[in-house]
């Protein structure tokens, strides 16, 4: 897998050297996360989404679609051909890129605790994707003795959905060629759009129709490793020390678990992609001559509940050698009862030279203490980011993009970082390529 992203990565952008873009854009791929051997949860998803705007960038500059269909089909389909390339993408999101990405999440919060697994990302006859090759004792041995990880095996499907949809927001919503009204818009959108849209049908069908109804296969090993991921997370949360058994639904559920359950999908509906600029038929606001900002909200499940999210974006043109971009989030936590707060502060891009990108971000928390799912004490807790991406050679006149270094160093106390698959104290070096157009 991992070399099968390097070669695809090299061949985009070998391709890229004869396609024309409108402005310039930045992205990166982490090939080392303190593995070489396998990908972490944000190395996948960041990989997915450089990726998918890498290449769709691609697929709408270079005017495939003429080439493909010839412009008399074109002109005969209007405004339905027109729409081709986002069917393409909807459907290639939802029965590939999705289900990769959701299941790589589940993947590598067992590989981060040492037990091996594999990653099933096709739908199989019953419509499901899933993760397998774990026994029944491996599972309730690492709930009885570490729960925060085996509950955030339920949620880290949600958590990498709603971590990509919001990296896909900050992307395209300061992009200038778009247009509203017709149909030439960010390809990021639609990623965003897939996300939000699959976070909120997976718990929506679990609200209404009780969860995923499996039959445990008789080998353990070919079992997914959680079912249902919601009712299986509220189910455990509930009934902690309870007999094991890895398929739930909504069948048996008390009127505490029903409650949460009904928790959960109203507060889904704060990550419909509407709560945004959009909402008013633009993707920014215009605050002076050279800065726009954007905001939306966010809900996402954790390993002792959930949390909201507030998140508001900034862009200021020019700034040295490059525009400035950067963001502030207010999140609020919820156990069972009690809310925690945390507040992040995050640089995505600043370049100082012409050779040299900068990001950091800072937050500190409040988390339940012990990750616990009943307690009202707080943690104290926060992280420290740093990055650049660096591009040591002149690009040549006329050459479409850059190839740069990407490097990044983080330090985290004990606590939840979404995406983040180590909940200890942890110091983390990454890094890859950038490629910059």
């Amino acid at each position: 897998m991992r070399k099968f992203f390097i070669k695809l990565v090299l061949t985009l952008c070998l391709l890229m050297t004869s396609t024309a873009f409108a402005q310039t854009r930045e992205l990166t791929f982490p090939f080392y996360d303190g593995s070489a051997d396998y990908f972490t949860m944000k190395q996948s998803d960041d990989l997915y989404l450089s990726l998918y705007q890498l290449g769709t960038d691609m697929f709408f500059e270079s005017n495939i679609q003429p080439m493909v269909l010839g412009d008399t089909v074109l002109e005969r389909l209007g405004s339905i051909g027109k729409m081709i390339p986002q069917i393409t993408l909807w459907m290639t999101d939802s029965l590939l890129f999705i289900p990769i990405t959701h299941e790589e999440a589940h993947r590598a919060i067992l590989t981060d605790k040492g037990i091996g697994s594999i990653s099933q990302p096709l739908f199989n006859e019953n419509g499901v994707a899933y993760v397998k090759g774990v026994t029944d004792a491996t599972l309730q041995n690492l709930r009885d003795t570490d729960f925060p990880t085996f509950i955030r095996l339920h949620t880290a499907g949600n958590e990498s959905d709603y971590c990509i949809a919001q990296k896909a927001f900050q992307r395209f919503t300061f992009l200038d060629d778009t247009d509203m009204e017709g149909y030439k818009l960010p390809s990021l959108m639609w990623s965003y759009f897939f996300r939000e849209i699959s976070i909120w049908n997976y718990v929506s069908h679990t609200y209404h129709s009780g969860g995923i109804d499996e039959t445990e296969q008789a080998d353990e090993l070919e079992r997914d490793i959680v079912g249902d991921d919601i009712c299986g997370m509220i189910h455990h949360l509930f009934n902690p020390t309870a007999e094991y058994h890895r398929y739930w639904t909504t069948s048996g559920f008390s009127d505490e678990e029903n409650a949460f359950l009904k928790r959960v999908y109203l507060r889904t509906w704060l990550d419909f992609p509407i709560i945004n600029p959009m909402l008013f038929n633009r993707f920014s606001f215009q605050l002076g001559d050279s800065t726009k900002m954007s905001f939306n909200t966010g809900y996402c499940l954790a390993p002792f509940g959930d949390f909201i999210d507030e998140n508001f974006y900034f862009h200021v043109d020019d700034v040295l050698h490059g525009p400035l971009e950067f963001s502030l989030t207010a999140r609020q936590y919820q156990n069972k009862e009690n809310w925690f707060p945390e507040f992040i502060l995050t640089c995505q891009r600043f370049s100082p030279f012409s050779w040299l990108t900068l990001n950091a971000a800072g937050d500190i928390w409040w988390q339940p203490e012990d990750l616990s799912f009943t307690t009202d004490k707080a943690q104290l807790g926060g992280s420290v980011t740093l990055g650049c991406n660096v591009y040591p050679l002149k690009k040549n006149e006329g050459a479409k993009f850059d190839f740069g270094l990407n490097m990044n160093i983080m330090y985290k106390t004990a606590g939840f970082m979404p995406e983040i698959v180590s909940m200890d104290e942890d110091f983390a070096f990454t890094a890859g390529i950038s490629v910059r157009y």
